[in-house]
């Protein structure tokens, strides 16, 4: 098992300093404001750099993690120079690129190279715990995130970092499932939203859950330090001090509303391919009855999960609803809400492995998906360019064939999930 993490470590490390994707840039320029201009007022200051977003748009977690690894190039490139000073045959041209912006950008894939391998063994951890004694299982569980192509590329490779979110949430779950830390489950959920808000989509379902779990007096007593966490966490970034609705106010309007371009996809193979292709439509526009494809997408989404809560409460087999409801959640949002982008396609992976423990056919699906999750990723993001398959990939027959695959395996498991949690209330499963 060290083996693979290790082998893990080891591929992530030789692709990280190869390219990185224009969003590292503002990792970067946010990182080093913060340095050079301090945090008061850094959500209404334009950045120094810009490269996609004019203003920082992401929260407060995400930007003390960038600012703590900004310094990590300034203190290797002074180690690198005392050795090649100090040792005669050090290669000196190495000097140049450790100064230089590649090596700067590999740095900032360390806390997403970092979420994969925790990812991995949180994985490993479930699958201990489910099935003990089946070997196979636990590979397959450090496998399918360390050399999963749609992990790795993301993380290593792309420069994102989707993974840290994802890692938050289950391990919140794992928290909440198998030990009595209900505060820390909390605690460690609102991280995650507080490194990138991609995982509130999942809020509904975890608290009907953690109220299952723990009751309601436990609930609400476990809310208290999350809430503070969040409303603390945005207090170095005000010039005035914090108002009680200050984190709210930057949450929504800086960071939420400004999250994403605004248009129908961001290169998702999603349902709306199959409308509006790609075509750069803002979400905004009319599309049926009056209504925005902002609003459809809502409407759609929301009829869903409404579907999926009821199922999931009613269910006397609650972790295994649990794991079926955060899939399909991700799924739909990713299919159905608009402005989806396509990395956001590796949020319903681990679910889907996590399914898998239940319901062994999931463990193939979790294979399927993250295949056309890596093409998705590739088509949005082509590095390195291979030409037949950038050719394969853009070709609006395999776009739109992608996006459809993706909505019927939605509805074909949709369909299956929907009747695997018969009530019987002579036999609860907890």
């Amino acid at each position: 098992m060290k083996k693979l993490f290790f082998i893990g470590f080891v591929l992530r490390l030789a692709l990280m300093f190869l390219d990185y994707s224009w969003d590292v840039n503002n990792h970067i320029s946010w990182a080093q404001d913060l340095h050079r201009r301090g945090f008061d007022g850094f959500y209404d200051t334009p950045s120094s750099e810009v490269y996609a977003s004019i203003y920082p748009n992401y929260p407060p977690v995400a930007l003390f993690i960038f600012y703590f690894i900004y310094p990590l190039q300034s203190i290797l490139f002074q180690f690198f120079w005392w050795l090649n000073i100090a040792v005669p045959f050090f290669p000196s041209k190495l000097i140049f690129f450790v100064e230089s912006r590649a090596f700067q950008a590999g740095l900032f894939k360390l806390p997403a190279i970092m979420g994969d391998l925790a990812l991995a063994y949180l994985l490993y951890c479930f699958v201990k715990k489910k099935a003990p004694h089946n070997k196979k299982l636990h590979l397959f569980a450090v496998s399918f995130v360390l050399f999963n192509p749609a992990f790795f590329y993301n993380s290593s490779y792309w420069g994102q970092i989707d993974v840290l979110p994802l890692l938050c949430i289950i391990l919140s779950l794992y928290l909440l499932l198998f030990t009595r830390r209900f505060i820390m489950s909390g605690v460690v959920f609102t991280l995650g939203l507080l490194v990138k808000p991609t995982i509130l989509i999942y809020v509904p379902l975890c608290a009907v859950f953690f109220i299952r779990r723990s009751g309601v007096k436990i609930f609400f007593e476990a809310l208290i330090f999350p809430l503070i966490l969040f409303w603390v966490s945005f207090f170095a970034f005000s010039k005035e001090g914090v108002s009680f609705f200050y984190p709210v106010k930057i949450f929504s309007e800086k960071i939420m509303a400004a999250q994403s371009l605004s248009f129908v996809t961001n290169g998702a193979f999603n349902f709306w391919v199959l409308i509006t292709h790609f075509k750069g439509i803002p979400d905004a526009t009319s599309f049926l009855l009056s209504f925005s494809y902002r609003w459809w997408g809502f409407f759609i989404t929301a009829v869903f999960y409404a579907a999926i809560l009821y199922q999931c409460a009613k269910s006397n087999n609650p972790k295994k609803a649990l794991f079926f409801g955060l899939f399909f959640i991700s799924f739909a949002s990713f299919l159905f809400l608009t402005r989806m982008h396509e990395r956001y396609s590796i949020l319903f992976l681990p679910f889907a492995f996590l399914v898998g423990l239940y319901s062994r056919q999931f463990l193939v699906w979790s294979v399927v998906l993250s295949f056309s999750s890596m093409l998705n990723l590739y088509h949005s993001w082509p590095v390195p360019r291979v030409e037949i398959l950038t050719a394969i990939v853009s070709n609006p027959y395999v776009e739109t064939g992608l996006s459809f695959f993706h909505v019927v395996s939605f509805a074909y498991l949709a369909k299956k999930f929907m009747a695997v949690f018969p009530v019987n209330t002579k036999n609860r499963s907890r």
